[in-house]
């Protein structure tokens, strides 16, 4: 029987590993959706009203954040 310690204790994941190829391709998209709500804030004249901050979550990636810088006033 396979103890659940050992899984726990597994090596990190290969570079060629499906499941980091798809945090990478999560991390990109975040990355691509975040610049869109740039994009889109500026076309709707929104931009003055948020500082040009945004921030967002990324799928897979607990407690990770991707953030825009605000101006510095």
């Amino acid at each position: 029987m396979q103890s659940t310690t050992a899984t726990a204790n597994a090596a990190p994941a290969a570079i060629g590993d499906p499941a980091r190829t798809t945090v990478r391709n999560l991390l990109r998209q975040t990355r691509v959706d975040l610049a869109a709500v740039h994009r889109i804030t500026v076309l709707e004249g929104l931009h003055e009203g948020t500082w040009n901050h945004f921030s967002a979550t990324v799928p897979g990636r607990p407690g990770y954040l991707l953030l825009s810088p605000g101006r510095i006033a």
